[in-house]
Parts: C-alpha cells; sequence; structure tokens
C-alpha cells in the first residue's frame, strides 16, 4: 500500500485492462490482416503503406461484423429508475 491507501499501481489498471483486451482482439483478428507493420522486439518498423500501415481482408472482416444487444431497460413499468 502507497501513502495514500492504494495499491501503488491502481491508476494504471484501466490502462493495463484495455492493452490486454486489445491485446486479445488482436490475436483472435490475426487472419484478417493481408499487409502489417513489421514486429521487431521492443519496437514495429514503419510502413511504406497508407494511415497506420495495416490493410485487413474486408470480406474476411465482415464475417465479423459487430450485432447490437438490446440495452437495459432501467425503469421498471411504475416508471421508477433500477439498475437493471
Amino acid at each position: 500500500m502507497s501513502a495514500n491507501g492504494r495499491r501503488p499501481n491502481a491508476r494504471r489498471a484501466p490502462a493495463r485492462t484495455g492493452a490486454s483486451a486489445q491485446r486479445r482482439i488482436v490475436v483472435a483478428a490475426a487472419g484478417l490482416f493481408i499487409e502489417r507493420p513489421t514486429v521487431l522486439p521492443g519496437r514495429a518498423e514503419r510502413s511504406d503503406l497508407p494511415g497506420i500501415g495495416v490493410v485487413i481482408d474486408r470480406d474476411e472482416a465482415r464475417k465479423y461484423r459487430a450485432t447490437a444487444a438490446e440495452r437495459p431497460h432501467l425503469r421498471t413499468a411504475d416508471g421508477a429508475f433500477t439498475n437493471g
């Protein structure tokens, strides 16, 4: 614990969670890439491709379209708020 009573890495937790989630998404979508940057230990080589240097297979990507889930109903039948 630090002087403020928190764990020392508590402020970094959201960034770590986001990075972990992004890594899982990228690994799962690895088959979608036609062109991507060359990754070396500690860095990624710059590409001559436009944008961020990534080209995806759009036909393959269409197989993984996101679908909207039903949003939670935050009111009861009498109009009162509820938390789900």
